[in-house]
């Protein structure tokens, strides 16, 4: 039986990560949809930065991104 570890890969060739199950937990409860935290957390960005549906999905996921992290986690604070 062999652990799981970051040079594991998925089908996909991703390192396996454990799922962010409290951020996915707190956008359903604060937000709702993907998109809406989106938009909130797109709002709070510099015109430069975008983050998508799909960037939120990886985070949950628990695939890094290169999206800021700060501007997530205001619009989680101030949803509270």
């Amino acid at each position: 039986m062999s652990s799981r570890n970051d040079s594991d890969t998925t089908p996909n060739s991703e390192p396996c990560r454990e799922p962010n199950n409290l951020f996915r937990d707190a956008r359903i409860r604060l937000f709702g949809t993907r998109e809406s935290l989106a938009e909130a957390v797109n709002a709070q960005l510099p015109p430069a930065y975008v983050v998508a549906a799909n960037d939120i999905g990886k985070i949950e996921r628990g695939i890094v991104t290169e999206k800021p992290g700060q501007a997530i986690a205001v619009c989680l604070d101030q949803a509270e």
